[in-house]
């Protein structure tokens, strides 16, 4: 969905989850492991996201999920509604973040290159973006 990067504000994860939630979807919330010690004092409405949605964190940075989460008195109440998954080690620190930028990005550039095409090459539109020209 591109509620979010519709938004004019940037909204709360927590009104994104309750928008997505009323449109059908069934989801969670899905987070990096780096994340996690932030919930506590960085986010708003973390109870009512773990009791409503639940959270899937992806191990990053070579991170100990589990460990993390032992050690912290409030992120082990939360444990119940975490559900932990390891990463193999060469996707672990691709930042969502920066694939959203460089969706924007692209998306902007095929804009830009669908106005270079003439009109009489209408019709071709689709395989000259694809690269077929055979």
């Amino acid at each position: 969905s591109a509620y979010e990067l519709e938004q004019t504000s940037q909204p709360r994860s927590y009104e994104t989850l309750c928008w997505l939630r009323d449109q059908g979807y069934e989801l969670r919330l899905l987070m990096g492991s780096d994340k996690l010690p932030e919930l506590e004092h960085g986010w708003l409405h973390v109870e009512e996201i773990c009791r409503q949605f639940g959270i899937v964190c992806m191990s990053r940075s070579h991170e100990d999920p589990e460990r993390l989460i032992q050690n912290d008195p409030y992120l082990r109440a939360l444990a119940p509604y975490i559900t932990i998954v390891h990463l193999p080690e060469e996707t672990q620190d691709i930042s969502s973040t920066k694939v959203r930028q460089k969706y924007l990005e692209i998306q902007e550039d095929l804009k830009e290159l669908e106005g270079m095409l003439p009109e009489e090459l209408e019709g071709l539109k689709p395989q000259l973006l694809k690269g077929e020209t055979s």
